[in-house]
């Protein structure tokens, strides 16, 4: 038998590991495992980026929504949009369910800027996390989970989000001409970003950013709970 080669391609590796977490029923736990491959040199880090996304960016200047109170982001990653958040005046937390991404966040991205990194799981978080944050980021991570659990996915988001707070997401535009991959990511149509509006969110924008193709494209959302 052939070992497997010391490195692999991120999404060779995003590909193997997501389609056997899946068969084993663990839709979560292979994003650890991926980073973990990337601490170790096996493959490249996994969402790495050390600058805020650039439609995140973009909304800031742009939203009519204070910059303050606490903010909450989810699935960070390594950190740069938790930090860009705590530089807008937010008290920031960055929450990830891999432990290896918010080692790396902690190290990577030191900032003077107050941001609490700590491990999570979106689908059991704290309860005293409930409508908690004035601002809640959520920037392709929805499409990273399967549709089976999109709405655990929406309904935990949206309970993060305190009376008169805004929850922002940047995701992937579904193509209706396409079937998804089988192991991901799963984008997101307009009904999906509408199904909010069932869970005591108002839309306040939704924007349809386009890319070279649709594949590129992206939708910026905001919603808000009413006080």
């Amino acid at each position: 038998m052939r070992k497997r080669a010391e490195t692999e391609d991120l999404e060779v590796a995003e590909e193997r590991l997501s389609a056997r977490a899946l068969a084993q029923g663990d839709p979560i736990g292979w994003f650890d495992r991926l980073y973990l491959l990337g601490a170790e040199g096996r493959t490249t880090v996994p969402w790495s980026r050390t600058d805020p996304h650039p439609l995140l960016v973009r909304w800031a200047r742009q939203t009519s929504s204070p910059h303050a109170g606490r903010a909450v982001v989810a699935g960070c990653a390594l950190g740069a949009d938790a930090v860009f958040c705590a530089r807008l005046g937010c008290d920031t937390v960055g929450f990830d369910v891999s432990a290896t991404a918010i080692g790396m966040a902690g190290k990577r991205l030191l900032q003077p800027d107050a941001v609490e990194f700590v491990v999570e799981d979106l689908l059991a978080l704290p309860r005293e996390w409930r409508q908690s944050y004035s601002l809640v980021v959520s920037i392709i991570m929805i499409q990273a989970l399967p549709p089976s659990l999109r709405g655990r996915v929406q309904k935990a988001l949206a309970a993060l989000v305190a009376p008169g707070g805004t929850l922002l997401v940047i995701e992937a535009v579904a193509d209706p001409g396409l079937e998804p991959h089988a192991t991901g990511p799963w984008p997101l149509s307009a009904s999906d970003l509408l199904a909010f509006l069932d869970l005591g969110l108002q839309s306040a924008h939704i924007e349809l950013v386009p890319g070279e193709d649709l594949a590129g494209a992206r939708w910026v959302a905001e919603f808000r709970r009413p006080f």
